[in-house]
């Protein structure tokens, strides 16, 4: 048996340099791996959650990333979804390719695994359910004041009805320490609905090396050609709830990241 480190919500921003968001990566990996224990192997997977609109995953994949530095390289593996990361030729972690949905009621769906560019704006039922059709692993990720009102309300009546449409839901790296955790959390256990945990970098320079920082620790027995179906395997039973690896950031950083976000992107910058 293996220990996988998922970060289960990954973007990777304009504003990022691609050098510097793998080394975080893999410091990162690094970091956080367990030692002293009796697993076999540990591997690092970022899964690449993109709108609508990129596929930095099929560049990836083809080749077509262009890089000033050549300590690292990207090998393809023996399944269409994840890619083999090396570096100096050694192999480091893999990247797992992965979408975001914006649905009709404003909550988001992670598609794990998926290279399918689905249409926003969907019922969020319709969502989940095309996800799991496709035997790809969906997650509701926590955002700040997303499970609030309305749409709080929304993702409490697909929790309790949790055993109809299988999915988890995300903790991330940017929900603060100290701040209480949502109830649905709580609800989503008691209803036997898992959760998996990511850091969810955000567009600024100073999360360009956030990658890899927050996720869960999955136990599975890997298969360095086929990791994907490894991690969707390892999460097929009911309630799969690894535990989370990483930090969350702290509550000043947080208020910080909140007050960034809505100002207009020219003062932003």
């Amino acid at each position: 048996m293996s220990a996988l480190l998922v970060d289960a919500h990954v973007h990777f921003h304009s504003c990022f340099d691609l050098e510097l968001f793998l080394e975080g990566a893999r410091s990162n990996f690094a970091r956080y791996a367990p030692h002293g224990s009796k697993r076999g192997s540990v591997w690092g997977a970022l899964v690449l959650t993109e709108p609508k609109g990129e596929d930095l995953f099929a560049r990836w994949s083809g080749g077509a990333i262009e890089r000033e530095s050549s300590s690292w390289s990207a090998r393809i593996t023996g399944e269409e979804g994840s890619l083999l990361i090396l570096f100096e030729g050694e192999p480091s972690f893999f990247l797992l390719a992965g979408r975001q949905i914006e649905t009709r009621e404003g909550v988001e769906i992670l598609a794990v695994g998926s290279r399918r560019p689905y249409d926003d704006g969907i019922p969020l039922a319709e969502g989940l359910a095309r996800v799991q059709a496709e035997g790809e692993i969906a997650v509701l990720p926590w955002g700040f004041g997303k499970w609030w009102g309305e749409r709080g309300r929304i993702v409490k009546g697909m929790v309790r009805e949790g055993n109809r449409t299988r999915f988890f839901l995300g903790d991330n790296r940017s929900r603060p320490r100290g701040l209480p955790p949502s109830p649905l959390f709580r609800i989503a256990a008691e209803r036997g609905i898992g959760l998996l945990s990511g850091s969810d970098p955000l567009p600024f320079p100073s999360h360009n090396r956030t990658a890899g920082s927050f996720g869960s620790l999955v136990e599975a027995t890997i298969d360095p050609r086929r990791p994907l179906e490894a991690l969707t395997r390892a999460l097929s039973g009911k309630g799969a709830r690894p535990p989370a690896y990483g930090k969350r950031g702290d509550l000043v950083s947080f208020c910080r990241d909140q007050l960034r976000l809505r100002l207009p992107r020219r003062v932003r910058a």
